[in-house]
């Protein structure tokens, strides 16, 4: 009886045991499905996710033109002879302003105010006579400019760039580093730190529209931006001057043309067009 006992108790255990080790296989079986499903959905994703990167980096790739970076050297080159220039008409200058302002009994008024003021009317009215002159007279600005649009996104992914718009960006960038540089230099006035951030922000704008192939609607951005920049000087030059009736007339065609550019024609042309056309434009050049 004892011997029967143990029997029945060995094929007891033997038979938990086929059932655990059977059990154990299952749970194995269903966790290896389990795995290769996860991995299964893994690579799968993987896969798609590197079609979608492939996709972007093609688009990317299209739009960024890494080889115009070298170009950014010229730039600098040019800062350096805005500063010699204006280092130069400074030193001419001070002279004749410092009769000026004593003739005409302004004590509060200092010459550097003066000469900022002269370089800023001179350098801005430059900006928008050549970026004028490529919208309306040159290749470059046919049906880009502040007239039509219907043009200015079909060469974003041209790894050529047209040499004026070339030459009117790197001046761009050449101009606000000149005027980041003056305060370093001692040339000029001093900005404020609001003011020489907003430089910093404008360069790294600039050359992103240069390197991203955005060249043409950044030019017609350009000229809409600068036509109230000489008017503003103008008006705080003959303001400082106390030229008397002309100051309330310089303010007030400065306010309208600010008007017009800023509020009506940036919104209504510049972004308008990137809003609803670039897209289209982009995708009938590719």
């Amino acid at each position: 009886g004892a011997r029967g006992g143990s029997r029945g108790r060995r094929a007891g255990a033997k038979g938990w045991t086929r059932e655990f080790r059977h059990a154990s296989s299952e749970r194995r079986g269903g966790t290896r499905a389990r795995l290769y499903a996860r991995e299964g959905l893994a690579l799968g994703l993987f896969a798609l996710g590197g079609r979608r990167m492939d996709y972007i980096s093609s688009v990317l790739g299209g739009i960024i033109h890494l080889k115009r970076l070298p170009l950014l050297l010229h730039a600098t080159w040019i800062a350096t002879t805005i500063l010699s220039l204006r280092a130069l008409t400074n030193t001419v200058s001070k002279p004749w302003l410092q009769k000026l302002l004593k003739k005409r009994k302004l004590r509060k008024v200092t010459v550097e105010k003066v000469q900022e003021e002269i370089w800023l009317i001179v350098c801005g009215s430059l900006l928008v006579v050549i970026a004028g002159l490529i919208q309306f007279n040159s290749n470059s600005g046919k049906r880009c400019n502040l007239l039509d649009t219907s043009r200015c996104y079909n060469r974003v992914f041209d790894a050529d760039l047209p040499s004026d718009v070339l030459v009117y960006y790197l001046f761009e960038i050449g101009w606000y580093l000149s005027l980041l540089m003056k305060s370093l230099i001692g040339v000029g006035r001093s900005d404020t730190t609001a003011m020489e951030f907003h430089h910093i922000l404008t360069i790294a704008l600039v050359t992103f529209s240069l390197l991203t192939g955005f060249t043409q609607i950044g030019l017609v951005t350009f000229f809409d931006f600068n036509l109230s920049n000489p008017l503003l000087h103008i008006s705080k030059l003959v303001n400082y001057l106390e030229m008397g009736a002309a100051r309330k007339v310089a303010f007030l065609v400065f306010t309208v043309v600010f008007f017009v550019t800023r509020i009506v024609l940036l919104p209504g042309v510049v972004i308008r067009s990137s809003v609803f056309g670039a897209k289209v434009q982009m995708s009938s050049s590719e």
